[in-house]
């Protein structure tokens, strides 16, 4: 059970180290990538789309206006990048490929673990 905050980094995040991400287990890639791996590299992913746009970038279409780089809430996209995942610890890596019974239950089980995770933080 999470009762601090040391509890939350020690095994919540902790335990993001060790869930290989489903789908790379599924189709038996070498040295799978785990959740914690996955975060961290949309985290990466995260700080590159807000650095100056590049000039090679076209954003005076409508289409593409909204994606320019200082129309990006960069602090928002970091904390969504650093923790998207992070129920994963609780309820697992669901896929819809698992088993139906899970897939079933998945939307429940990561609700229940995101109130266990928001008492702490």
């Amino acid at each position: 059970m999470i009762t601090d905050s040391l509890s939350f980094v020690s095994d919540i995040c902790g335990a993001l180290k060790n869930i290989k991400r489903t789908g790379w287990v599924r189709h038996n890639i070498p040295l799978p990538e785990s959740d914690s791996d996955h975060m961290h590299r949309c985290a990466m992913c995260a700080l590159l789309v807000t650095q100056p746009p590049d000039p090679r970038d076209d954003y005076t279409k409508p289409e593409t206006c909204m994606f320019h780089p200082e129309k990006v809430d960069s602090t928002r996209l970091l904390k969504m990048a650093v923790t998207h995942d992070l129920c994963e610890s609780l309820a697992g890596d669901v896929t819809p490929f698992c088993d139906p019974s899970l897939v079933n239950s998945k939307e429940e089980r990561e609700e229940q673990a995101m109130r266990s995770i928001q008492k702490v933080v």
